[in-house]
């Protein structure tokens, strides 16, 4: 008689980590044996053994909302209200991007390629091509939909392309924009 074979059911559990305990937590993110946690209104805070002990790591760091976080290489950048923060240290310190074209109210970031990405609350989509030293508006194709609202981005790198989807707050809308990495403007998906 034939038997009934099943693969082997792997189950996963959550485990509550000890902290941190400051604020809301808005973003996660991994480099290395590294973990970042974003908060609303306290910065950010690192764990290197897996989320037992967890430490404010802060300095440089002009603004305590942290939105968003991104990781390139060695360098891990920091969305927040107050522009975008570069720490080349994992995390022991945090430098502000100089730029005049700085953007601000950041509330998510991607990398793609050479590029980082920064979404912001109402005023568009930005670019940076050197670890955010300069960056550039990269809203050409998107006409005013993301420009003077209080709607959400969220970037998501996706090969050679980034994808955005745009949601409003005060109602169900869902804009999906794609630009390829080489590429200046952006298409409907």
């Amino acid at each position: 008689m034939a038997g009934l074979l099943s693969p082997a059911i792997s189950v996963a559990q959550w485990v509550q980590t000890n902290g941190p305990y400051a604020g809301r937590i808005q973003c996660v993110a991994v480099s290395g044996s590294s973990i970042f946690a974003g908060t609303s209104d306290a910065g950010v805070f690192l764990s290197t053994d897996h989320g037992a002990s967890w430490t404010a790591a802060n300095s440089g760091m002009e603004s305590v909302n942290i939105q968003a976080f991104a990781v390139r290489g060695n360098d891990v950048f920091a969305g927040t209200i107050g522009g975008v923060f570069r720490s080349t240290n994992n995390g022991v310190s945090w430098q502000a991007s100089a730029s005049s074209s700085t953007p601000y109210f950041v509330m998510c970031l991607a990398v793609s390629g050479s590029y980082i990405f920064a979404g912001t609350s109402d005023n568009g989509v930005y670019r940076s091509s050197d670890n955010g030293a300069s960056w550039a508006v990269v809203d050409s194709g998107m006409g005013a939909i993301t420009r003077g609202t209080s709607k959400r981005l969220l970037l998501f790198p996706m090969g050679k392309e980034i994808q955005i989807s745009l949601s409003g707050l005060l109602m169900a809308s869902f804009v999906l924009l794609i630009m390829e990495q080489a590429g200046r403007s952006w298409i409907v998906g």
